[in-house]
């Protein structure tokens, strides 16, 4: 299980952090489009949409037991 913060990208380019985060076990579905995040708390999101407006996961770090592995 992993823990993943929510990010919002508008269709200029601009990105948001939202307060919430949750955690998520398994795939992530549609949230297929990876890119480096650069100065922000996470390394990396996973947007819906390649380009323009779209909502992200970003996540925060994995549970101890995937850590482990």
């Amino acid at each position: 299980m992993a823990t993943y913060a929510i990010y919002t990208r508008t269709k200029e380019g601009a990105i948001s952090r939202a307060a919430d985060v949750f955690n998520w076990e398994g795939p992530l579905g549609p949230y297929m489009h990876e890119e480096p995040l650069v100065g922000w708390p996470e390394s990396k999101v996973f947007w819906i949409y390649k380009t323009g407006y779209s909502i992200g996961l970003a996540p925060m770090f994995a549970s101890r037991q995937s850590s482990q592995s």
